[in-house]
C-alpha cells in the first residue's frame, strides 16, 4: 500500500517541480508519515541508515558544490524525498531508484543540450525522474 500511494504522492510532485522547480516539505512529511503507518517496525529499522546516508550523501554534494562555487547537481528538496522514499525500500531497490533517476535524467539533459534547448547550467525538474526510477524499482515484472 505504501508504494502504491508514494507512486501517487510522485506523480503529483512530478507536476509541481516541473511547474516550480520545488518539492514541498509537506509532501515530504506526508511520505515519512506514511512510511510509520505501513511499513513494518523490523523493515523501517533496517531502512532509516539508508535514508541518512541518502540525506547525508545529498548534503555533502551539496556542501561540495557551494564551497567549489558551482551549481548543485540537485536541490535538497530532492535529497529530502529520496530519502522519505528509501524508508519503504530494501538496498537492492533503494540502488535502482537512485541509478534509474540518474540515466534517465542524463539522456534527458543530453537531448535537451544536443537540441540546444538548454544550456550546460540550466535546470531541469528532477522529480519526474525520481517518480520514473521509483516505479522501475518497485512494480513487479520491471528488472533493472
Amino acid at each position: 500500500m505504501f508504494r502504491l500511494f508514494c507512486i501517487a504522492v510522485l506523480v503529483l510532485l512530478s507536476v509541481i517541480d516541473i511547474v516550480s522547480l520545488t518539492v514541498p516539505d509537506a509532501a515530504v512529511v506526508m511520505l515519512v508519515c506514511a512510511a510509520l503507518i505501513w511499513v513494518p517496525a523490523d523493515s523501517l529499522i533496517n531502512a532509516v541508515p539508508a535514508a541518512a546516508a541518502v540525506l547525508g550523501v545529498c548534503f555533502l554534494t551539496a556542501l561540495l558544490c557551494r564551497a567549489l562555487k558551482r551549481p548543485a547537481p540537485f536541490g535538497m528538496g530532492d535529497a529530502k524525498l529520496l530519502s522519505a522514499l528509501s524508508l519503504g525500500l530494501c538496498a537492492t531497490e533503494l540502488m535502482q531508484l537512485i541509478a534509474a533517476a540518474g540515466v534517465l535524467a542524463g539522456i534527458y539533459a543530453a537531448f535537451l543540450l544536443a537540441f540546444k534547448k538548454a544550456g550546460p547550467k540550466s535546470q531541469i525538474p528532477f522529480v519526474p525522474f525520481i517518480a520514473a526510477g521509483y516505479a522501475l524499482a518497485v512494480l513487479p515484472g520491471v528488472a533493472l
